[in-house]
């Protein structure tokens, strides 16, 4: 029997899954909720996606797919880091926020935005970031 399967998991499937799931859709409605703040103030959500295309509207399902999806994907990492190291957290936290930090190219370089949509977009990644792993660190966690 391998050390990996006989060591404790900090971290079980079952709780990781379902702290993922709870995770994305908390960020998805609070980025639902940012974009809706930032609309009332006048932020347009214009961007330029593609070069060969106009400028145009960010549609609000992306706020969502774009917060939820990236929990599914944290939680993956997660569970696969409490399985191949001795110190999940750690490693899981210097990669978050790597990541986070990365994202922000994101919003400073898309093209054809306003700085307000600019400010906004950075405001929803750092939820998104901070939201995420704050839920998997907390719920999905051994009892």
């Amino acid at each position: 029997m391998s050390s990996l399967s006989s060591s404790p998991r900090k971290f079980p499937f079952k709780r990781v899954a379902t702290a993922a799931l709870l995770a994305g859709v908390a960020a998805a409605v609070l980025n639902l909720i940012v974009f809706a703040v930032a609309s009332a103030a006048d932020v347009a959500f214009i961007v330029q996606m593609d070069p060969s295309s106009p400028a145009g509207p960010l549609p609000a399902p992306s706020f969502a797919i774009g917060s939820f999806v990236p929990a599914l994907v944290a939680g993956g990492l997660l569970l696969a880091l409490d399985v191949f190291t001795k110190h999940p957290v750690r490693i899981f936290v210097g990669i978050a926020a790597a990541v986070a930090l990365l994202s922000m190219g994101g919003p400073a370089t898309v093209a054809a935005a306003s700085f307000g949509t600019r400010v906004a977009l950075a405001v929803m990644h750092v939820v998104a970031a901070a939201t995420i792993t704050t839920m998997l660190l907390r719920r999905g966690r051994a009892a």
